[in-house]
């Protein structure tokens, strides 16, 4: 189900590559069960955008902010095993961990995303395939969230 409460129609690529992105998730956890969860085992959160304001002639760019994760790496615990690794009064606390070698690249991987819901049924399957044809087969779990 959408935002909206609607049926989702997946494509079949859309159902595949959740599947791969499920799996690759799940195998890093088993890897780092002690990741941090607020930032996903990345040390900090990205957001990019364009600061340009709409209507005035400058040229289109992107800016990141970067925010550290207050709840592992400010406190100088390694994103990804999430033993201490560093004294935050007196380091940098910046990888690699002493521990397990994190050097702040490796974090749980990212879901896939997924624009099926703004398709109609006729969008996503356009050569007719059984949406459903996955699900009667037990191999697909459509509950993508």
């Amino acid at each position: 189900m959408n935002h909206k409460g609607d049926i989702v129609n997946h494509t079949i690529e859309c159902e595949e590559n959740a599947v791969k992105a499920n799996l690759d998730r799940e195998i890093w956890e088993a890897r780092w069960p002690n990741y941090c969860r607020t930032c996903e085992g990345a040390g900090a959160s990205f957001e990019s955008y364009d600061p340009s304001p709409a209507g005035v002639s400058l040229s289109p760019g992107t800016m990141t902010d970067v925010s550290i994760c207050p709840d592992c790496a400010e406190k100088g615990i390694c994103s990804r095993c999430g033993k201490q690794a560093w004294d935050p009064e007196k380091d940098d606390c910046s990888p690699p961990c002493p521990h397990c070698g994190w050097d702040g690249k490796d974090c749980l991987p990212a879901a896939p995303e997924c624009l099926c819901d703004f398709m109609t049924p006729e969008e996503a399957y356009p050569f007719g395939e059984d949406p459903d044809i996955l699900d009667d087969l037990g191999m697909v779990d459509r509950d993508f969230t």
